[in-house]
């Protein structure tokens, strides 16, 4: 009897490990309850005073960097909400990095949706290699799949040396092979531009990742 109760606490055990281990690690930050950039794990990296928070996150003209490095495998996903107004919200980028400071990175990748907000909404994904910027996907219409007004989610996939996308639960762009990130040091970032009337309000960020997070500072 001692025996097998011995046998189900390593079989709930191992279920647990597997249920929430390596694949199940998450970086989470919701902007909406934290309501700044600041917390006790490490500080957001802001370019500069061009940022607001009011239920969510806003920015014009301006980027937010996570305070960590990611490595390995990973799925990362940005919420964002548009208001009910109408007008051109202007445009939001999701980009991952070597650096915290995409100037001084030597490997960028991530996806830019311009017009959001409007009929004439279309996205594009790119990396930078070095000096040298790849566009992947240019000018390729997505309104149909932006929730205006509503909720929307952007998600960026890395499995092994590939980059994908996907917006509201629908795959877009080609996925593309990473090349000239000889570090594989991933850092996210966001970037928004747009009207004060009617801003792109980001409200949660999480990178769940099979690999480790590293401290950017």
């Amino acid at each position: 009897m001692k025996t097998f109760r011995t046998l189900v606490l390593v079989v709930v055990s191992l279920s647990l490990v597997f249920a929430s281990g390596c694949l199940g690690k998450r970086y989470v930050y919701n902007f909406v309850n934290e309501g700044d950039l600041e917390r006790y794990d490490g500080n957001w990296f802001v370019l500069n005073d061009s940022f607001s928070f009011d239920d969510g996150l806003m920015l014009s003209g301006n980027y937010v960097a996570a305070p960590f490095f990611f490595t390995g495998d990973f799925t990362g996903q940005l919420n964002f909400n548009l208001g009910a107004e109408e007008g051109n919200h202007g445009m939001i980028e999701y980009y991952y990095c070597t650096q915290q400071s995409w100037g001084d990175s030597d490997w960028l990748g991530g996806i830019a949706i311009w017009n959001i907000g409007e009929p004439s909404a279309y996205y594009r994904t790119y990396y930078r290699d070095g000096g040298t910027f790849h566009l992947i996907d240019g000018n390729v219409p997505c309104a149909g799949l932006i929730n205006d007004p509503g909720p929307n989610t952007l998600k960026i996939f890395k499995k092994g040396d590939t980059l994908g996308f996907e917006l509201n639960g629908t795959a877009i762009g080609a996925p593309f092979a990473i090349v000239g990130n000889a570090s594989g040091l991933y850092c996210p970032h966001i970037y928004g531009w747009g009207g004060d009337e009617t801003p792109t309000t980001f409200t949660y960020f999480e990178v769940k990742h099979e690999g480790d997070m590293i401290p950017a500072i």
